[in-house]
């Protein structure tokens, strides 16, 4: 049988009130004697945050935020609306550590017109660490019609290069 004994409330050497289980006397130092479980119990259920609006538009939220949430299989569950925001985001804009969409913004984003990220790949332009876009791209490597940046290659250059 398993004896459970209950947290003190005092320190049982100096009789301080102890604060939030401590294991120790913040006064005069004595082990309080709280068992380990409980000074390093931590919580069981993942803390994470969906929401979305009721209005839709062909059937799309208008908005959904996904952030930090797992489906049944324990996947990361992908943000998906017209605006959308999460760790994995698909919409029209979209913003999170990986973007997909029209306009994007995140870790990794790309964007049929435009992308913005630390790897930013956009149609029409792309700012980013590594920026890659059919026109216009800034970043340190950038790559794109008309790139500025540290490293810049042309879509021309690049097939000379490859074609000669």
């Amino acid at each position: 049988m398993i004896e459970v004994q209950p947290i003190p409330e005092n320190c049982p050497a100096c009789g301080t009130p102890l604060q939030n289980n401590a294991a120790f006397c913040h006064r005069c130092g004595t082990a309080t004697g709280v068992p380990r479980e409980v000074l390093y119990e931590r919580e069981k259920e993942p803390t994470g945050y969906e929401w979305r609006t009721r209005t839709q538009i062909f059937g799309v939220p208008l908005i959904h935020v996904c952030s930090n949430v797992k489906d049944e299989e324990g996947k990361t569950k992908i943000a998906k609306g017209i605006i959308a925001s999460g760790d994995i985001a698909v919409g029209v804009f979209a913003s999170g550590g990986l973007a997909l969409g029209v306009l994007t913004a995140g870790g990794m984003s790309a964007g049929l017109l435009g992308a913005f990220g630390v790897i930013a790949v956009g149609g029409g332009f792309a700012f980013g660490g590594i920026a890659v876009a059919g026109g216009v791209a800034f970043g340190g490597i950038a790559i794109g019609s008309s790139p500025n940046g540290g490293l810049e290659l042309t879509w021309v250059s690049i097939l000379h290069r490859l074609f000669g």
